[in-house]
């Protein structure tokens, strides 16, 4: 039984076939092909628009990435998490050894995009960092994952996300 304060978490539903793992060549043509193949299973799965709409900027930030500093395959890992607050977590992996500079925090993100000051490169994570609830590079022995996630009961796309500080990571 759940409180009158709490209310039990919607059903899951057809998200469960948001989740996928996608490879790609490490071709421009890549990204509108992943942010294709997102679009088209965000839409079969229900996902709201306006999760859709930011994941969808951030996912072609993070492939855009991979495509210019790896310059190889790298592979989409979307999932759904969580039990009480759900999330969507977009993953994108390569071998490339760079360590992107993954902002710590918004508010980091916030200056460092008002530094850039109409610089048109070297933004997106800093976006990234803005638009999404969480995000950060993670390690592994084949590579790097760098990560955002957006909580399934996030506000409007208008209105600004409850990122928290300190929210991004970064694993070795």
């Amino acid at each position: 039984m759940h409180s009158p304060f709490h209310q039990p978490p919607p059903p899951l539903g057809a998200l469960r076939h948001l989740c996928y793992r996608q490879p790609y060549p490490g071709l421009v043509d890549s990204v509108p092909a992943a942010r294709e193949h997102f679009a088209k299973a965000a839409a079969r799965g229900g996902l709201d628009s306006s999760v859709t709409e930011i994941a969808l900027l951030c996912l072609s930030e993070l492939a855009t990435n991979a495509v210019v500093h790896a310059r190889r395959r790298f592979i989409v890992t979307v999932s759904v998490r969580g039990m009480r607050q759900r999330s969507v977590r977009v993953e994108v992996h390569d071998t490339h050894e760079g360590a992107p500079a993954f902002p710590r925090s918004r508010d980091l993100a916030l200056d460092y995009l008002a530094w850039l000051d109409g610089e048109t490169s070297g933004r997106g994570l800093a976006m990234v960092a803005v638009m999404a609830d969480r995000g950060g590079v993670e390690w592994g022995p084949n590579g790097k994952a760098v990560w955002f996630e957006l909580r399934l009961d996030r506000p409007g796309a208008a209105d600004s996300p409850a990122a928290e500080e300190g929210a991004a990571t970064v694993t070795r």
